[in-house]
């Protein structure tokens, strides 16, 4: 009798949150079944982190450029939790190629970077940006980098200037300063204006 409650409760349990999943979702991201990931990353965002997350005034159509920090690896889903559409992040090929990440960035519809020089970083994002992509850059170039590069991130800045891509600064917390990162409330995503530049 326990054994059957526990299974029910259980399997009531899945389908809310399924259809919690479902309902909080925004984004297609390609695949038909990503759907479930793209709605438990925002419930995640939106209810456990309690984040305060300011959208970045994105274009319906065209590409542009989100240049923010990475300080955690909860930083990148904040992002996604806080657009509308689909973000390509750059990846290094050591990384992209990891059997147990691969598929979900290939479902993310990530750019495998081989090098985090400024010119191949720079050579992706522009390739994506003309191709109608909005480009997730942080300021160490490539996902889970390390430290700032402040080089990529001036270098940005002025290829912005003479291209016709917008540039959304974008600031990310995810957690209060003397959380953990996996402890309840605290994030937020803060959004300056976008630097609008014309094709010189």
């Amino acid at each position: 009798m326990f054994t059957i409650l526990f299974f029910s409760v259980l399997t009531i349990l899945m389908v809310l949150f399924v259809w919690s999943a479902y309902k909080a979702h925004r984004v297609d991201w390609g695949p038909s079944w990503f759907w479930i990931v793209d709605g438990t990353i925002r419930l995640v965002a939106s209810g456990y982190k309690k984040g305060h997350l300011q959208k970045p005034d994105l274009p319906l159509h065209g590409g542009g450029i989100i240049l923010s920090h990475q300080q955690t690896w909860l930083d990148p889903l904040l992002l996604i939790a806080a657009t509308d559409r689909p973000i390509r992040f750059l990846v290094p090929t050591k990384m992209y190629q990891k059997k147990w990440l691969n598929k979900l960035f290939v479902a993310f519809g990530a750019i495998e970077v081989s090098s985090n020089t400024d010119e191949e970083v720079i050579r992706a994002v522009l390739t994506a940006t003309k191709a109608g992509e909005v480009v997730a850059c942080f300021q160490a170039g490539c996902l889970g980098c390390g430290e700032t590069n402040t080089s990529l991130r001036e270098t940005i800045v002025r290829l912005v200037s003479h291209q016709s891509v917008l540039l959304f600064p974008v600031k990310v917390m995810s957690s209060d300063v003397d959380k953990k990162v996996w402890m309840p409330g605290g994030a937020s995503v803060a959004c300056s204006a976008p630097m609008t530049c014309r094709k010189q």
